[in-house]
């Protein structure tokens, strides 16, 4: 996986769990919250493969032995090469030299057929109008596996375990054949058996602060045998009745031994918590956010995209001068344009009665 597909699948897991708005001690429990998550698909996965045991197949004791050290999904993928190499493969030739076996295996595999092409009647011929359509058909093909019985080594020309890390289905055939038991001790990758994470590292909690190490395992000690004990009588009833009465009477003697612990308050599970006390005067604030460019539904526009946008609004003019640069109210030709219009509006109305005197006039001197 390259680092920046790691990045990516950091930040996608915990974008679940954190927010750009988050305190520093919010962070950390938050990030404790997303550890607890995949604490509890651990324990789960744990759970299938240790207190249950799969369905087997095949009566091969190899299978069982890989059914009790593999995980539940790698043993899956382990059980279908032991049972392809059951049913699928034989060996067609063997020989035996001092200290090696090699045997040549053959295995049918299915494979997709061909379709007939369509042929015009004007070139039919009694040779090709009837073709039969075969969806699948059966292929053999062989490979050579090298057994040495002094060291229990054993390489496959197909190359499956270096590839993946399981055998392969043709040297399942070979142990079948040598009578193979168990599956050899250097072919079990450590990361596929179920005891890879020991109980104590797994149920560990990441705290900030200073604790008791010694303590914390031996807590975590207890809880685990106390479940491993619980699994082992789960089908007892007898035992498991008895065994939760010891429990119960172990109970009771620890409660009168140990004093009764007030409850805490916010400021001290902080302080256990953190480690450090809280400060009588906060001399350290939050910072505040700062939105990347781009980031955010309303991002910064820069200035000539500011520019832009302002040209192309239609802007209205003057009522008094005309320009457009200010509006009617902060016009600085309002003060002298208030006199003027009502001097012109008084001529305005002297003509209108001068007019209408002198119509009179004419009217009258006309009569």
């Amino acid at each position: 996986m390259r680092t920046t597909s790691r990045s990516e699948s950091e930040n996608s897991f915990f974008s679940h769990f954190t927010s750009p708005t988050s305190t520093l001690v919010k962070f950390m429990v938050l990030y404790e919250s997303a550890m607890e998550k995949q604490r509890y698909i651990q324990e789960r996965l744990d759970h299938n493969s240790i207190d249950s045991f799969p369905t087997l197949l095949t009566p091969l004791a190899i299978e069982v032995h890989a059914a009790r050290v593999y995980t539940r999904k790698l043993f899956v993928l382990v059980q279908k090469e032991i049972i392809a190499g059951s049913w699928l493969c034989s060996i067609m030739s063997k020989t035996c030299d001092e200290l090696c076996d090699v045997s040549v295996i053959s295995e049918e595999i299915l494979v997709p057929g061909t379709i007939p092409e369509v042929v015009d009647e004007e070139e039919s011929t009694s040779e090709n109008v009837e073709e039969e359509l075969i969806l699948y058909q059966k292929v053999t093909r062989r490979y050579k596996v090298v057994y040495n019985k002094l060291d229990g080594s054993v390489v496959c020309c197909c190359q499956l375990f270096v590839r993946c890390g399981i055998l392969c289905r043709h040297i399942f055939c070979v142990f079948k054949n040598c009578n193979v038991l168990k599956v050899p001790d250097q072919y079990i990758l450590k990361r596929w058996t179920r005891d890879l994470i020991p109980p104590d590292l797994r149920r560990q909690k990441a705290r900030y602060g200073q604790e008791n190490e010694e303590i914390e395992k031996l807590a975590i000690e207890a809880s685990s045998l106390v479940e491993s004990c619980v699994s082992m009588m789960i089908e007892n009833q007898p035992k498991l009745t008895s065994f939760l009465n010891k429990l119960r009477k172990l109970k009771s003697e620890v409660e009168s031994d140990m004093p009764k612990v007030p409850a805490r308050t916010v400021s001290q599970m902080v302080h256990q918590f953190l480690g450090v006390k809280k400060p009588l005067k906060n001399k350290v604030k939050n910072p505040s956010k700062a939105s990347n460019k781009g980031y955010m539904k309303d991002r910064i526009k820069g200035g000539r995209e500011i520019a832009l946008e302002e040209s192309k609004k239609q802007k209205k003019g003057c009522g008094i001068c005309g320009l457009k640069d200010h509006n009617r109210r902060t016009c600085p030709h309002r003060s002298g344009a208030a006199g003027s219009l009502v001097d012109g509006a008084s001529v305005i109305g002297l003509d209108a009665a001068g007019g209408s005197g002198a119509g009179g006039c004419g009217v009258n001197g006309a009569s």
